[in-house]
């Protein structure tokens, strides 16, 4: 059991995401993520790039140069998220936020 727990350890992978990164080719201003549609079509790519860990990974998002992100645009993209746990349908990385600002 131990050598499995040490495994299982030792695949923790921790990759940084800047969001910034994710939303240039969705938004002309990617410091501000507002709008359900640009929530959803984020949604929709970050899906994309969460495939591609393992479940048990760590993957840090971070916000750093986002200005604003309003409750339609989270509640696309992390309501989700709570959704698909509530469920036990989450099948992706475990997600740290960071970098976020006070608005």
């Amino acid at each position: 059991m131990y050598t499995t727990l040490k495994q299982k350890c030792l695949r923790v992978i921790l990759e940084i995401l800047r969001i910034t990164n994710l939303v240039q080719s969705i938004t002309k201003d990617p410091s501000v993520l507002a709008t359900r549609f640009t929530g959803k079509r984020f949604w929709d790519e970050f899906q994309k790039h969460l495939s591609l860990y393992d479940r048990g990974d760590v993957v840090l998002l971070s916000f750093d140069n986002i200005l604003v992100m309003d409750a339609s645009f989270a509640d696309e993209v992390f309501g989700q998220i709570a959704v698909m746990r509530a469920r036990k349908e989450y099948e992706y990385p475990y997600l740290i936020l960071a970098d976020l600002n006070e608005t």
